[in-house]
């Protein structure tokens, strides 16, 4: 599981850098469609898993342990 924040931030690297180089004109249009697509299903398909399994401690100086 420690492996899930690594993938899902690739993947969200996939959705946030392509238009980047689309803007100067570095990528096509169909080429930043896929990366951002495929960004897209690796984000939510790691990043789910990775936030549902992380440990949810209470925070002492509120009164949520009560």
């Amino acid at each position: 599981m420690k492996i899930l924040p690594y993938i899902a931030y690739s993947g969200l690297a996939l959705t946030i850098i392509p238009p980047f180089l689309h803007l100067v004109s570095t990528l096509g249009e169909k080429t930043t469609f896929h990366l951002m697509t495929a960004g897209m299903v690796i984000w939510y398909c790691a990043a789910i898993p990775w936030l549902h399994f992380k440990d949810r401690k209470l925070d002492e100086s509120t009164q949520d342990h009560i």
